[in-house]
């Protein structure tokens, strides 16, 4: 695999927040399932937030977010009120996060 070096990380920055509005999902993610939505619940109750959701600047509303990976956390995080731990991407295109996914 052929990797751009100079242009490798596309990470913006991290941050925390319980405004979960900040937040949207594409259009074209997956469908939640409830039983992932419940078992991050669980493992959030025991052990915290250990993972960070990855979203990008929307599109549609540049003040809101696109998650592209951790839909399941995000919504686990809200149903229990906690903080969602999120990292920012920049030029991330559907392209690619069809590609993450294995679509």
């Amino acid at each position: 695999m052929k990797v751009n070096k100079n242009n490798c990380s596309k990470y913006v920055r991290t941050g925390e927040t319980c405004n979960y509005s900040l937040f949207t999902t594409p259009r074209h993610q997956h469908e939640q399932r409830e039983s992932g939505v419940k078992g991050v619940m669980n493992s959030i109750s025991t052990h915290g937030v250990i993972a960070a959701i990855s979203c990008r600047k929307s599109k549609s509303d540049n003040s809101k977010f696109e998650v592209y990976n951790g839909q399941h956390t995000l919504q686990a995080c809200r149903r229990l009120n906690v903080p969602v731990v999120y990292n920012v991407f920049e030029n991330v295109s559907n392209r690619v996060i069809m590609a993450i996914h294995g679509a």
